[in-house]
């Protein structure tokens, strides 16, 4: 089922269509296409990246130790309630072909790349 394109909708807003890549992985990887609906999301989304790069930063920075063990520990508490936020209305894929609905457990947009399961 690769190179498959779908809408993504979150609560019953449609955020934009979605084409997925080609490739092998535990997750699924697309890009999006957003709709209008996507504005509202959009801040969410764009707060994600920034914990998830904030993150990073202070996971490879040399010297990592405790001093910012306390710091990364609260910044994947934070990824993880926006993640919730993300989620709580409930997101699904509707494929187009057909008007197939997945539900989806966890999704991730880095610019318009979605990493989603």
């Amino acid at each position: 089922m690769e190179g498959w394109s779908c809408r993504l909708v979150r609560g019953g807003e449609e955020l934009g269509v979605v084409t997925h890549d080609l490739g092998d992985g535990p997750w699924n990887v697309g890009h999006l296409e957003p709709a209008p609906g996507y504005t509202a999301a959009r801040p969410l989304f764009e707060r994600e990246q920034r914990v998830f790069d904030r993150l990073l930063e202070i996971e490879l920075a040399p010297g990592y130790g405790t001093d910012l063990a306390a710091e990364a520990a609260r910044l994947r508490l934070e990824a993880e309630l926006v993640q919730g936020e993300i989620l709580m209305p409930g997101v699904q894929m509707v494929l187009l072909d057909n008007s197939e609905v997945y539900l989806v457990d966890e999704l991730h947009l880095e610019g318009l790349k979605l990493y989603w399961r």
